[in-house]
């Protein structure tokens, strides 16, 4: 009888709770640079001292992938010789094979007592499954009961909370609220309170800022070490965004990933996998690179951005307003190139999404806020929105098969009594019970709605998402609508000048129009019809609806909830939107972002 293997996980759990417990970015940032290292350098640091090799860690992240790939430096498990192979090793989940079940224990300690050392306050938990190579239970399935049991094990610790008693009572930190473990002078030579969990943020954030982020960028250049360097050191910014982009279906493609693969057995799997998580992770550091060219290039000045999660299809940073927009498109398209470009992605994609040429997409979410609002308020708006983008999945349909299709929802906070994503939208959704087109084709309560706004906006190219779909006029429509073309082309209307430098459309006729929106869709049009005739010869009509200079609203099919059949035709619900508010929030972060462009083209930027 063979000798049991046994498959190995290491994993964070709480990371958003976490890295963005505080509002001290410098902290965020530590935090974000522990849950990276704690499942990447700290469990092959612990494999190498079983292993008794040099650790196959190195901060280079192209060095780091080449390691893992040799068979020399993490040979086959099957391999005479061979005590432990490491299949995943990224940020916040590591993934083994021991052959010995002690070996396996010894990882996990290593790990989750460095964690409690080194990282208090992160949540670290590790499980162990025995299986058979190439036995009757293929390692997928072995997989799929591992990580049950990970959550099992995990729901019986007790959580991270109860490391932190308060017998007896002590100082909190004033910046985690959590028990002092000592008295610093800050940058004013204040005395502040500080926990061991700040602490350790903050080292870990010198480690990131001055040590391995840097190395993803020439080293003429730097990020911005903080929220006051971006405020300050002559870059002058007035608002902040705080940008969450993260990948469409990954999860599922891990779950089912042996479906797609030609050949079932063990080697296979493991091998795929290792080597699709490390080319999502490529891809997605190569599209941030080339998103970082929408930045002017001023090697005497650090980028006005600070990057606090970088890995997997994760993306979360901090940054000027002025130039979120762009960065994020860029972000988003260079994302689909890069996932379309490498072999191995292509090809599970292509299968996982049944199309020909095979790619990933993203969503992302811009939380545009004042300087000094709470970042974890502006990052759980980020997230909202970055979900609210993810809603096109449910949209963009080939039957009930999702198609890859990146988009982008944002919200510039004016104001602050409602910073939930629902009560912004909820102020921004009128009621019409006069809109007799709708109610021939709907039922009350849907035709009574009208949004004043059109978001999220499609980044990807809509002929190519309809040659994934096929035929489908609907669909084809939405798409024409919401695309990301069509703000500009609204934005750029707003923005366009006269001879005398001037708006050809004042502010104080913008703000008129946005007054006259919230008095429903007659109002709003009636307000635009007196501008029209003032400014109709300036291109003022570019911000109507699209198909009709008459108005600014049009009328949305929701196809997607109410599809008709042949067997049971149902009639398709209707809800009038406009896209004016979407452009005049954006216009004071639209000409920067639109105009400016680093010396180096985006293909140019090497790998």
């Amino acid at each position: 009888m063979a000798t049991p293997l046994h498959l190995v996980l290491i994993e964070t759990s709480g990371n958003q709770s976490f890295i963005f417990s505080t509002n001290k970015l410098k902290e965020n940032v530590g935090a974000s640079e522990a849950t990276y290292r704690v499942c990447s350098q700290w469990v092959l640091d612990a494999v190498s001292e079983i292993t008794k090799t040099k650790t196959l860690w190195d901060d280079d992240a192209d060095q780091l992938k080449n390691n893992l790939c040799n068979s020399k430096f993490n040979p086959p498990i099957t391999a005479t010789g061979s005590w432990v192979e490491v299949v995943v090793a990224a940020s916040g989940k590591a993934i083994l094979i021991t052959r010995e079940l002690d070996h396996a224990k010894k990882i996990i300690k290593a790990v989750t007592l460095r964690a409690l050392k080194e990282a208090p306050g992160l949540d670290v938990c590790g499980a162990i499954e025995a299986f058979n190579w190439d036995g009757d239970i293929k390692l997928p399935e072995v997989s799929r009961r591992l990580h049950k049991k990970f959550e099992v094990v995990r729901s019986m610790r007790p959580g991270p909370e109860l490391r932190f008693l308060r017998l007896p009572i002590v100082e909190d930190c004033r910046a985690s609220g959590l028990p002092a473990a000592t008295i610093e002078s800050d940058a004013d030579d204040r005395l502040v309170a500080r926990s061991e969990t700040t602490l350790k943020k903050r080292s870990w954030a010198k480690a990131a800022l001055d040590d391995r982020l840097p190395k993803l960028l020439d080293k003429s250049f730097a990020f911005a070490k903080s929220a006051d360097k971006i405020l300050d050191d002559g870059l002058s910014a007035q608002w902040l965004a705080v940008i969450h982009a993260d990948g469409n279906g990954l999860g599922q493609i891990f779950i089912n990933l042996e479906e797609y693969l030609e050949d079932k057995t063990d080697r296979t799997y493991v091998n795929q996998f290792r080597e699709f998580s490390l080319a999502l992770d490529i891809c997605t550091r190569k599209a941030f690179i080339t998103a970082l060219t929408v930045f002017p290039a001023n090697k005497r000045k650090p980028l006005p951005l600070v990057p606090l999660v970088l890995g997997g299809d994760d993306l979360t940073v901090i940054c000027d307003a002025d130039y979120a927009l762009a960065f994020t498109k860029k972000f988003l398209e260079k994302f689909e190139k890069e996932t379309q470009g490498s072999e191995i992605i292509s090809k599970i994609a292509a299968k996982a999404f049944d199309i020909k040429s095979g790619k990933l997409s993203a969503c992302a979410g811009i939380a545009i806020v004042k300087p000094h609002f709470p970042f974890s308020a502006a990052y759980q708006l980020a997230e909202d929105l970055a979900k609210s983008a993810k809603d096109v999945k449910d949209i963009v349909k080939r039957g009930e098969q999702v198609i890859p299709c990146s988009a982008i929802d944002y919200h510039v906070l004016y104001d602050t009594h409602g910073i939930r994503r629902e009560a912004i939208r909820d102020k921004l959704t009128l009621a019409s019970p006069n809109n007799p087109t709708a109610e021939s084709q709907a039922s009350e309560a849907e035709a009574s709605k009208t949004h004043l706004y059109n978001r999220p906006y499609v980044v990807s190219t809509v002929d190519e998402v309809m040659s994934m779909v096929g035929e489908n006029p609907d669909l084809k429509q939405w798409l024409d609508r919401h695309h990301w073309s069509e703000l500009d082309r609204r934005v750029k209307a707003l923005l366009a000048q006269d001879d005398d430098d001037r708006r050809k459309l004042p502010n104080s006729q913008m703000h008129a129009l946005r007054e006259g929106l919230f008095m429903g869709k007659d109002g709003a049009n009636a307000q635009y019809q007196l501008i029209r005739k003032r400014y109709d010869d300036q291109g003022i009509t570019a911000i109507a609806a699209t198909g009709d200079q008459e108005s600014l609203f049009w009328a949305e099919s929701l196809f997607w909830k109410t599809p008709v059949t042949e067997q049971t035709p149902v009639p398709v619900t209707v809800r009038y939107v406009t896209g004016f508010l979407d452009a005049m929030d954006v216009t004071d972060f639209w000409e920067k972002s639109d105009e400016s462009t680093n010396n180096e083209s985006p293909d140019e930027v090497q790998s």
